[in-house]
Order: structure tokens, then C-alpha cells, then sequence
């Protein structure tokens, strides 16, 4: 490549071992993402959504709808051969810091969620259960929305050490006793 630019492409070339050259790269793009020569149409426009008559859930509670990344990759879910010339995957990400939620609720949205979270803080979510790119897109929101809405709930306190645990406990007790005496009565005496 270019100084600065990258290069991406679907192959190797045989020569040289490295990547062919199809279309320039911006140096601020990863190449070794899973997507890499499939979305990179959409880096041009990391906050496109799909336009059109958007039929979808537009808002998402504690996130601002335009901080979303949203990139499409061909798919290998449903669709048949039609899955092979569509990019039908929605791969949406946003930056923790992105999301306004109290801080217990971000630290309970890290514990909960820790494995989508990646090393450069940001919220991972993918969807490529349907054909359309507009389901999987509304499928990705509805995720989010349901992850965040959980983290934002605080747990109930359960008091563990409460008066009916120590009775239940001790008419446990009772009654493994009544069992062992009811076994030990049917035992016989060989003396």
C-alpha cells in the first residue's frame, strides 16, 4: 500500500503474500475485523442508518440514536442463495461513554454484559437472524434497548439472614430428624 493508506482485498497475492489492492483504506479502519472487506462501504458513513420509509423503534432509552455504528456484512444466516449477494448482517456498535446511564448502572451494564464490551469500550451487538437488513437493524435496537433498560434497574436487596430463613431452617431440621428416627425404628436388633 501507500504511506498512510491500507490496502483491502478478498485475497492474498500469490507473489508477494500480501493483501491485493481493490480500493484504498483510511489508516484509522482495522483490517483484521471480521467485516473488514464487506463493511468497509459504511465506514465512509459510521453513523448511517438504514433511510428510506423507517418503519423502526428510532429512539433507544439513555443513548442517542446518532452515536450508533452502524456497519453491514453478508450474512450466514436465512436467505438461501439471496444471502450470498446481500449484506444483511447488522454489526452496531456505541461507546460506553455514549450511554447515559447512572454509574451503578453502568457497572451492573459491565458485569452483565461484559463479554460484548470490547477493548475499545465499546458496546457490541450483531444481528443477522432474518434476511432483511431493516429486521436485523430493528432486531439490534431492540437488543440494546433491553440490555440497557435491565442494567438501569436496580437488584432487590434480599436479606438472607431474615426470621423465616431460621424457622424454615429449624423445622428442616425437625423433620430430618422424624425421618431418621422412623429409619432407625425399622432397623432390627441382631444383639
Amino acid at each position: 500500500g501507500h504511506a498512510g493508506i491500507g490496502t483491502c482485498g478478498r485475497g492474498k497475492d500469490r507473489a508477494s503474500g500480501r493483501a491485493q489492492v481493490l480500493f484504498p483504506v483510511p489508516p484509522a479502519v482495522s483490517l483484521r475485523a471480521p467485516w473488514s472487506a464487506l463493511a468497509l462501504r459504511a465506514v465512509a458513513t459510521p453513523n448511517h442508518r438504514p433511510g428510506g420509509n423507517v418503519r423502526s423503534m428510532t429512539t433507544v432509552p439513555f443513548v442517542d440514536v446518532t452515536k450508533l455504528v452502524v456497519k453491514y456484512a453478508r450474512s450466514s444466516g436465512a436467505g438461501g442463495q439471496h444471502v450470498n449477494t446481500t449484506e444483511s448482517k447488522v454489526d452496531m456498535r456505541i461507546h460506553l461513554d455514549h450511554i447515559q446511564l447512572p454509574p451503578e448502572a453502568m457497572s451492573r451494564l459491565r458485569a452483565i454484559e461484559g463479554g460484548r464490551i470490547n477493548q475499545l469500550n465499546e458496546l457490541v451487538l450483531t444481528s443477522q437472524e432474518n434476511r432483511e437488513r431493516q429486521r436485523n437493524y430493528e432486531t439490534c435496537l431492540k437488543k440494546l434497548s433491553e440490555m440497557l433498560t435491565l442494567a438501569s434497574i436496580e437488584p432487590k436487596v434480599r436479606n438472607m439472614k431474615s426470621k423465616t430463613a431460621g424457622k424454615f431452617n429449624a423445622r428442616r431440621l425437625e423433620e430430618k430428624q422424624q425421618k431418621s428416627t422412623k429409619k432407625q425404628n425399622r432397623r432390627r436388633d441382631f444383639d
